[in-house]
């Protein structure tokens, strides 16, 4: 293993990254992957609400599954068309 040792600049850095990023920040993370971690959480509560609604046997299921599936399918296509800006 090696160990990566920070200058104070990098340090002084890190530490203004964290202050800027605020409470929000410190969940969804900074930068580009933000609108990421943002469509994976919506795409993750949609799947769990189906999968809750199907359990539990719902007697409006099919209507729900109808209204969220399109959503969860958008969600799931952003993230899998999602470029990198290397």
């Amino acid at each position: 293993m090696t160990k990566i040792k920070y200058s104070q600049g990098n340090k002084s850095n890190l530490e203004e990254k964290k202050i800027d990023a605020g409470f929000l920040g410190k969940i969804f993370g900074c930068g580009d992957n933000i609108s990421k971690n943002v469509v994976g959480l919506i795409a993750s509560l949609l799947t769990i609400t189906i999968i809750f609604v199907v359990i539990f046997s719902n007697p409006n299921t099919q209507e729900v599954v109808s209204i969220i599936a399109p959503i969860l399918t958008l969600a799931i296509g952003y993230l899998v068309g999602v470029k990198t800006s290397n």
